[in-house]
């Protein structure tokens, strides 16, 4: 199947598929409210978000093998509590041979 052509909607941010992702949404009102939540912050915690965006350092959690572990745990449960049909898809990579889903 060929390549479908772009049309100047393929590079518009106010569409996404095809349909309007921001209808309604003012784009001057986001930023303000973007704005003020940001200056809600301490400089600090600004700073930090800004150099994090940027590759400056990373905010994360120094993982070991028991916060690992830990965080596995939880995700079994989490994965365990949903409905089976909020999870076809894991159970289906379940009945799969050994892969980066099962291992």
């Amino acid at each position: 199947m060929p390549p479908r052509s772009r049309s100047q909607k393929d590079f518009d941010p106010k569409h996404f598929d095809g349909e309007s992702s921001l209808a309604g949404l003012d784009l001057q009102e986001t930023d303000a409210l973007l704005s003020r939540d940001l200056m809600k912050l301490s400089f600090k915690d600004r700073n930090n978000i800004t150099e994090e965006i940027h590759g400056v350092h990373s905010l994360s959690v120094d993982e070991n093998p028991q916060i690992v572990d830990a965080a596995l745990t939880q995700l079994q449960y989490e994965i365990k509590s949903l409905p089976t049909s909020q999870k076809e898809a894991y159970s289906v990579a379940q009945t799969l041979p050994v892969t980066y889903v099962n291992e």
